[in-house]
This record gives structure tokens, C-alpha cells and sequence, in this order.
């Protein structure tokens, strides 16, 4: 019985790096000129942008590692289905 409250889980690591939104992650990581110069976004695009990647869920796994290649990747990335989409309607 002893054994069992030491072997207990005791809550969240102190290693573990708290979990931050995509959101907050990509504006950290990238100012509004990245977004409006090697992006080509209007400043009224970049939110709708920003929820636009937050819907993959690949934006999840982006934002835990903090990976800030990973990001530009997945930004360039989605920002070229995110202007094919514009242009589709």
C-alpha cells in the first residue's frame, strides 16, 4: 500500500513546455512583415489565415514541438491551398 502513493502519478512534469495555440506560436515566431511580404497576405487575410491553418490538424503537432522551420513550412505550405482556395470562389 506504501508503494502504491509513491508510484502514483504526480501531475504534470516540470520538462513538459506548456501547450500554446498555433495562433499564438505562429505570431510569435513570424511578424506581419513574413506574412505580408513572403506570404503576399493582406493585413485582413492574415487572421482568416491564421484560423485557416489551425483547422489541420497537423498545426497541432507544429505548435507542441515549437519548431520554427517546421512552421514556415507548414505556412508556406498552407498559404498556397489557403490563395487556391481565394481564387476558387
Amino acid at each position: 500500500m506504501l508503494l502504491d502513493l509513491f508510484l502514483k502519478d504526480k501531475g504534470p512534469s516540470k520538462k513538459e513546455a506548456p501547450e500554446i495555440a498555433f495562433r499564438d506560436f505562429a505570431q510569435s515566431k513570424c511578424d506581419s512583415a513574413y506574412l505580408k511580404k513572403t506570404l503576399h497576405l493582406q493585413p485582413e487575410e492574415i487572421g482568416l489565415f491564421l484560423e485557416f491553418c489551425d483547422a489541420d490538424p497537423k498545426s497541432k503537432t507544429i505548435a507542441a514541438n515549437q519548431n520554427v522551420l517546421s512552421l514556415m513550412d507548414f505556412l508556406f505550405e498552407k498559404n498556397t491551398a489557403f490563395k487556391n482556395l481565394a481564387t476558387a470562389n
